[in-house]
């Protein structure tokens, strides 16, 4: 069992850590958790990063780096592209329903950077 202090201060977080934290810490009913879970996608960072997703259904413009990016370059990779985006969402709880068309539009336009295949 965790001090009431630290739970209080674990609960006061983003609802795509929030509902982690009631399900693995504090033990609270999936009835409970579910709830915060479904509003990861219009709260905090789910729904910061869904609304940075490109008309064509991408993050960042590309499907693992972002547009523009150059490997041969003394930049780090920024982890902006599309799969880092999926990932992260599928990480908070995204349900797939709350993606809209995204898998239609990921069907149809982006490729992959290397050898131009479909994403």
């Amino acid at each position: 069992m965790i001090r009431d202090d630290l739970a209080e201060w674990l609960h006061d977080s983003d609802p795509a850590l929030r509902w982690q934290i009631q399900r693995d810490i504090l033990g609270v009913p999936e009835k409970v958790w579910q709830v915060t879970r479904t509003r990861v996608a219009t709260e905090g960072f789910g729904a910061e990063l869904l609304a940075r997703q490109d008309t064509d259904g991408q993050w960042a413009g590309g499907a693992f780096f972002p547009a523009g990016w150059e490997s041969d370059t003394d930049e780090p990779q920024p982890w902006t592209g599309t799969t880092w985006a999926l990932k992260d969402l599928r990480e908070w709880g995204v349900d797939a329903a709350d993606l809209g068309n995204t898998a239609q539009w990921l069907k149809a336009n982006p490729r992959w950077e290397y050898d131009d295949l479909p994403y």
